[in-house]
Order: structure tokens, then sequence, then C-alpha cells
């Protein structure tokens, strides 16, 4: 009888797994969960996405998993308008996948999973619709309720679709989809997407009706025309090159909102620097190839009396245009790139831009420009390295000022920010005090707090629902993993626990090193018992552009990090990078 190599594979690795050592049950994890995909690229890992296989072939998959040691499953039971499980209250009716399939995939995985002593805990993204093309597609070809869908300032819902929390009508459907899901004997709930998909998401007209009402000014002038609030304000410049990469935008509005700074957007292409106010403020984050007349204009305002802060080392443009754009600065175009890591932040100089910082520990990249001109330039705080990490330039009347790292993305360090905070309340309080500026401040503050308090309440609303149908029922979130994440997406994940909404969390610890997931961690069981988190970790690695799987040793290694955090448990993420290397390791560890 012919064996395919695969399964000849994995024979080979259940007879070793039972010859090979493993850590005791006391010294690992007590939950040991995988997510198992509905949609989403094919694997040759997973040939069948879970929905896909019959009752036989779901049988065999679960007896496999569960001999490699997992004991929670977690099927995601909705995707790009397509539900995987029974509902008559499906807003995208052609995306009801039980109807047309001879069996009912969901049932049959959780009876399957029960004769194994597993336990089957739907993972269930929430609040996003998900491509607009497969969402239309599932809908028969016209998008329903279009008014049920989260826009942005310039009214797009961009490439993903998004539920508004905020719209009653979205807060009823996604009701009778979790009590319609209740009816299927499942261990639990995880939802998914239980947030904005980023800080410049939200103002649909119900969202901003309803604020105004509440604190009397609508959100978009907050963010569009904040000069009707204020003159004093940070002026900061959005890159073309930021184009279809939205996180820029919106961790930038995160950061100005999470220091209170009052701010307003300008793009590129309308940027006139010679509108700015004489002694104005101006902010120009991850830009790093600037054309050279807007570097000549900003050089022009500078030396008028204006002040300018970069983010990140503009090293693309400092080797092209050094000779104005490093007057700006105050330093040459000697450069080099550091990839994220760990650095220490040391103050220097008496400003009161360093007023209270005590530096510490950052984890960041660097474009970082490594020479200053030391007759016009001070630095005010440097790496470990000796790299100068905050540069202080005068330039006629004005200055310019260099953050020398990367601080919009994957960026973690309170001295940084409070660097930051500090240098543009500094360089505002140069040209006056404005009343104006501090309202508006607060009125952007309310702004997020309130799009946090609508995700805060539609996660009451399902414990309320939970509840009523099957009380103590597990509820749990798939959740963002570090402090700057919750003012971008609005999730403010420990409120919902210390509210008993939800049982456990379980963060998307999908990260590459150590540093990262210690980091992540460290703030996640601040204040939080570690036995209700059970961190997610990624089956997968991007290697020369290339999704492929972890190495076993990276996941055994991050899996101790978590036994060392004394955390109740893991999911892995996801079935499609469940690779024989990796089976083998884990078959070895947590098989029996």
């Amino acid at each position: 009888m012919y064996i395919p190599s695969r399964r000849l594979a994995l024979f080979f690795v259940l007879i070793l797994s039972v010859a090979l050592p493993r850590p005791c049950a006391a010294d690992d994890l007590e939950v040991r969960g995988l997510f198992l995909a509905s949609t989403g690229p094919r694997s040759e890992f997973a040939e069948k996405f879970w929905w896909e296989q019959s009752a036989e072939e779901l049988s065999a998959y679960v007896e496999r998993l569960q001999a490699g040691g997992f004991n929670e499953l977690y099927p995601s039971v909705y995707g790009h308008g397509n539900y995987f499980f029974k509902t008559e209250h499906a807003a995208f009716p052609k995306g009801v996948v039980p109807d047309r399939l001879p069996i009912d995939p969901l049932a049959v995985l959780i009876a399957e999973a029960h004769k194994q002593d597993m336990k089957v805990i739907p993972f269930f993204p929430f609040l996003v619709a998900g491509g607009a093309p497969y969402v239309k597609q599932s809908a028969g070809g016209e998008l329903p309720n279009p008014d049920w869908f989260c826009v942005d300032s310039e009214g797009e819902s961009g490439k993903t679709l998004s539920f508004d929390p905020a719209n009653p009508e979205v807060r009823a459907y996604l009701g009778h989809l979790v009590e319609d899901l209740l009816d299927y004997d499942v261990d639990g709930i995880m939802l998914d997407y239980i947030r904005y998909l980023g800080s410049h998401m939200g103002y649909t007209p119900l969202a901003r009706e309803k604020f105004a009402e509440k604190h009397g000014a609508d959100p978009l002038d907050l963010l569009c025309h904040p000069e009707t609030f204020s003159k004093n304000l940070v002026y900061c410049l959005k890159p073309t090159s930021w184009t279809g990469r939205p996180w820029y935008l919106s961790t930038l509005i995160t950061v100005l909102n999470d220091l209170h700074v009052p701010f307003k957007l300008v793009d590129e292409a309308e940027f006139d620097a010679s509108a700015l106010p004489a002694n104005g403020t101006l902010l120009i984050g991850s830009f790093y190839d600037v054309a050279a007349p807007l570097i000549d204009a900003v050089k022009t305002f500078v030396e008028g009396g204006g002040n300018v802060v970069f983010l990140d080392g503009p090293t693309t443009a400092m080797k092209k245009h050094e000779a104005a754009l490093g007057a700006i600065i105050g330093m040459t175009s000697a450069s080099r790139y550091a990839a994220r890591q760990e650095r220490t932040l040391s103050i220097e100089g008496d400003h009161p831009m360093t007023a209270g910082v005590e530096g510490g520990t950052l984890l960041c990249s660097a474009n970082a420009l490594t020479e200053i001109t030391p007759e016009t330039a001070e630095v005010f705080a440097r790496f470990d390295d000796g790299t100068p990490a905050v540069v202080f330039n005068r330039l006629g009347a004005g200055h310019g000022i260099l953050f020398n790292f990367e601080m919009l993305l994957k960026y973690h360090g309170d001295g940084g920010h409070q660097l930051l905070g500090n240098a543009l309340r500094w360089s505002l309080a140069t040209a006056g005090d404005d009343p104006g500026a501090t309202k508006l401040a607060a009125l952007n503050a309310a702004w997020t707090q309130w799009r946090c308090d609508q995700v805060t309440e539609v996660v009451g609303m399902v414990r309320g629902i939970v509840d009523e149908k099957k009380p103590g029922f597990l509820l749990g979130a798939a959740v963002t993993p570090e402090r700057l994440n919750v003012t971008t997406v609005f999730q403010e994940w420990k409120t919902w626990m210390k509210r008993d909404y939800i049982q456990l969390v379980y963060p998307m610890d999908y990260f590459g090193d150590d540093l990262e997931l210690k980091s992540a961690l460290d703030w996640q069981h601040n204040g939080v018992d570690p036995k209700r988190i059970v961190p997610l970790l990624a089956l997968y690695q991007r290697v020369d552009g290339k999704t492929v799987p972890v190495t076993s040793e990276t996941l055994t290694h991050q899996l101790d990090v978590l036994v060392e955090y004394g955390v109740k448990g893991t999911g892995l993420f996801s079935n499609q990078r469940y690779a024989p290397e990796l089976e083998s390791a884990l078959t070895t560890r947590w098989g029996k």
C-alpha cells in the first residue's frame, strides 16, 4: 500500500515522541490551543480549511491534534462575509456556509473534539466584516445596510469593512449572531477584532452626532478643522508615501492625543510652509526621502522663527540634500540603520525638553544619523553606543529638532514619548498661551475615550447575552498586546477584565524575539492575574518577503518564556503553518 511521504513522516514523529523525554504537566502550560483558519491563502500544511473537511477527515484531524498535545481548538467561524455556523440572522445570506454543505462542520468538529476531551472555543471576528468585494459577493452583489460600516475622516471605509460599534442596529445584529453560536455545544467564545481598525476610523454620521450631543463638538472638526478651536497647533505633515499605509497616520494621531497635544494634519501635496504661523511648530515623522523644494521651504520657515521636529532620521534626503537639510538639524549625512532592539537612553542637557525625563529603556529601530555639527547642534539624549538620540539645533530665529529613531511603528518606551511631549509643548509655548489649544486637546481625549466606550459597551452587551443563555459561560477576547495599541484601536481590555465582562484574554503576541515578547508580557501582567492570560504565539514568520513557519527552536523558546511568566496557556496561530518540524517539537513536548 502506498503511504504519502508526509503521512510517513508524521508516523515517525509520533513513534519518536513516545521515546523522547517531556516535561511534566506541572512544568508546562494548562491551555494548549490551536487556531483553525477558515479563510486566507492555502497552505501545504493544511490542504483544506477545517470547514471543508468531511466528517471522517475532521475526526482524523482532531485525533491527530490531540495526539500532539493540543487540548483546545479555536475554529474561525466568520470571515469576509462567510458564516461557518448556522444562522438565520446573516447580514450576508449567501455566506452561510453550512447551508450548502452535506454536514454542519462546526457541529461535527465539536462532537469529534469532545470525544478526545478537547474543548472547542470558536474564534469570532466580531467588529470586522472583511474585504469589501468578498462581503458584497456573500451578500448577493449589493452591500446591505451601508450605514453600518465605519468610515474615516474622508468618509472612506477602506479596503476592509468594519462595523460601527456605536450603531444600535449593528449591536442588535451581532447579538443575534452570538445567540445562534451559543446554540452549539461550544465550550466558550473568543471575540476577535473587537475594536476599531485604527484611530483614523469611526467618523460615521451617527457617531459624530452622538459625540456632538454629549461634548458639543463634531469630531470631524477636531481632526480636519482644528484651527476653529485654536491657532496654536502642531502642524503634522502627512507624506504621500503613507498612502495605503494607514498605520503610520493612525499611530501618529494616537501618540499626539496621548500626549494631549493639539495638532492639524497637512497633506504633503497641499503643504505650504509660508502659510504656517511664523513662530509655529511643524512635525515631520517617518518621512525619509523629503524632496528638495520642501526642504528649502522648511529651512526658510525655521530661519524665520519656526520650529521643526523630525521623527526618525531622514537619511535618504540627507544623502541627496545634505547642505540644506543638514543645516536644519545640525548634522551630516553619515548614517546607519539599526534594526529594532533594546536601547538605553541617557539624558544630556538642561532644557525644558529634558525636564523630568529620566531616560531608561527603549525598544525601537533607527535610521540613525551619527555625526552632528557641534558649532550649532546640541545633543539632549544619547543611546548607549554613543549615537545621538535627540538633537537640538539653532538655525536663524528657529530650531530643528531630531528624534533619531523610529517612534511610529513597533516602538516601546516612555522616555521617547516624554521627550517628544516636552519638545512639542515647549515649541507651542514659544508661540504664546492659547486656552483654545487646551480645549482642543481635551476634546481629542474625549473623542478617544468615547470610541473606547463604544467597544466596551459592545463587550458588555455580549456578556449579558451569554449570561442570560448560559450563565458563567466562558467569554474571552483576542486583544492587542501593547499599551499604545489600546488607544490606537480603542480596546480597553483591562477594563473589560476588571468588570468581569471576559474571563480570559488572548493577547496577540506575534513577536519575533524575546525582547518584544517579554516587553509585551510585562505590560499585560501589570494589574492582571496571569492565570487569566493566554498569549497567542505565531507559527509564522516573514523571510525574504515570504510567509513561512517559525523554527521549532523559536517556538520552543517562546513557550518556555510563557511558562516562566506563569500564564494559563497559549494558543498557536495558526494550523496553516503547522509544519512537520513544529508538529514534531510539540508532540515531543506535549504529546501523549
